[in-house]
């Protein structure tokens, strides 16, 4: 991340990951979707992190894809223009195959992301807060899924998990149409947890990341946000199984003693992640 267009940092338990090219209201080119997902496998792995903050620089989350970029995935664009979409990563075969795409790998991620959306949220800048387990947003910030109005296909998976957010009527409307909505109306459709006001948007969104990171076992938090993603390809028995099979995981942690103890002693728990 030498290119610094990532930034991140750690406080608190909580990573926060930075889109930082504010000029180009975070629009995505190459370097940034490789070092965002960098910058995404360092929090996973840095025990110091519990929680992680997605959130852009300047006034703008994410406007989509660079210009350059799309110019690239074209072919007119100049030699040294990289597409994204020939962006490959390697692939686990102990993770789902469905979790390890070019730019909706999220879900892969064990810990809980949030996505602190700071404003303008368009095309691959609305997948990446799409795929985020937790959406805070300004209540002046605006989305659009406008790829039919740009003579694009519904890019990068977000005609499988807007359904999934907005349920198939609103998402529908809301991608065949490419209009943009305010954060009001993307709270009321589902895109979205929380429209708060601009300035009370990080007060909030790092006091219910606190709280996560303080009171949510670790262990348990990363087992859950797998239950939660592989539930889109279980049936209600498979589930049941996983549930199971977790169970029996977390029952063996110093944690889940500790969650107990904390509770009967009216305190706040000190878990260890093991």
């Amino acid at each position: 991340m030498t290119d610094r267009c990532i930034l991140y940092d750690v406080a608190e338990r909580i990573g926060t990951i930075t889109l930082n090219r504010p000029e180009q209201h975070n629009a995505v080119n190459y370097e940034l979707a490789e070092s965002l997902r960098e910058a995404m496998l360092r929090a996973d792995a840095d025990e110091s992190v519990r929680v992680i903050v997605l959130t852009g620089a300047g006034k703008s989350f994410c406007v989509g894809a660079d210009i350059s970029a799309i110019q690239a995935a074209a072919g007119a664009a100049p030699p040294q223009a990289r597409s994204l979409a020939s962006l490959k990563w390697p692939l686990d075969s102990a993770i789902r195959h469905d979790f390890q795409g070019t730019h909706t790998y999220f879900p892969m991620i064990g810990k809980p992301i949030i996505c602190m959306i700071n404003g303008a949220t368009a095309g691959l800048g609305l997948v990446y807060a799409a795929f985020c387990d937790i959406r805070f947003s300004a209540d002046d910030s605006v989305f659009a899924a406008a790829f039919v109005r740009r003579g694009l296909a519904a890019e990068w998976g977000s005609a499988w998990i807007l359904p999934k957010l907005m349920g198939h009527a609103h998402a529908t409307e809301f991608l065949l149409s490419g209009r943009k909505i305010k954060a009001p109306e993307a709270r009321e459709l589902g895109l979205i947890n929380r429209s708060i006001p601009r300035e009370d948007l990080r007060e909030a969104t790092y006091a219910y990341a606190r709280d996560i990171a303080t009171n949510c076992a670790p262990v348990a938090l990363r087992l859950q946000k797998r239950q939660i993603w592989e539930s889109h390809f279980q049936t209600l028995g498979e589930s049941n199984m996983m549930f199971k099979e977790f169970t029996q995981i977390v029952l063996a942690t110093e944690d889940v003693r500790e969650a107990t103890s904390s509770f009967i002693e009216k305190r706040t728990p000190n878990f260890k992640g093991r």
